[in-house]
């Protein structure tokens, strides 16, 4: 996982126990929710509102980049430590629950997973020949996320270890984390909107005053 500010204590020798390996999927998923309510919240009308320089180009990239390689974790890579179907304890209800939360069969899920790993894997973990990138759909890779959040935590969990890894309501940090970016964004541009109000009535009263000395 690339946070670390709530990364799991120092390892031991031996293999992870399975609630260590529980615990891991579901933070990819809070991790997944962090950095997409961050890219979103850039966004109105479908409009990024962050200036095009090469700082906020960056920023936003590292989001949705982030998102994706958290979510293919858990969903587009079976050979992953954390791929979904190594920790369920009943891979055919877990699948039928994740395709009626996505609302697709599951050509279609295989399909929209493809698109998404190719997005990581030609520009992401590689940089291969192909020109143009297509950001994934957001939306069923969210839908996936909570399906397999809430699944994790109330399936496969007992109640004594998803009450040890305190780990948040995925919704309501998901709304935490999309009203700090927004605040921050705000904020950030209000100071920008100020200092070139400041800039601009400087220069109008240098000039007035040239014209006056005139």
């Amino acid at each position: 996982m690339t946070q670390s500010d709530d990364d799991d204590p120092p390892p031991t020798d031996g293999p992870l126990a399975r609630e260590e390996r529980l615990r891991r999927v579901a933070k990819l998923c809070v991790h997944f929710a962090r950095n997409m309510a961050y890219y979103r919240a850039a966004r109105k009308d479908g409009t990024r509102i962050t200036p095009l320089t090469n700082f906020w180009n960056t920023t936003d990239g590292n989001f949705i980049d982030t998102a994706v390689l958290e979510w293919c974790k858990v969903f587009a890579d079976p050979k992953a430590h954390q791929y979904w179907g190594k920790i369920c304890t009943d891979q055919s209800a877990f699948e039928a629950g994740l395709l009626a939360a996505v609302g697709m069969d599951k050509a279609s899920l295989e399909r929209e997973i493809a698109t998404i790993r190719t997005y990581r894997d030609k520009f992401l973990a590689h940089l291969d020949s192909e020109r143009i990138a297509f950001v994934p759909h957001l939306d069923p890779m969210w839908t996936a996320v909570q399906f397999c959040f809430d699944h994790v935590l109330k399936v496969e969990m007992t109640t004594a270890e998803a009450a040890r890894v305190a780990l948040p309501d995925l919704m309501t940090y998901y709304g935490e984390c999309f009203a700090e970016a927004e605040n921050e964004y705000a904020r950030r541009f209000r100071f920008r909107t100020i200092v070139i109000g400041v800039v601009v009535a400087v220069a109008v009263t240098a000039i007035a005053m040239s014209l006056l000395q005139h």
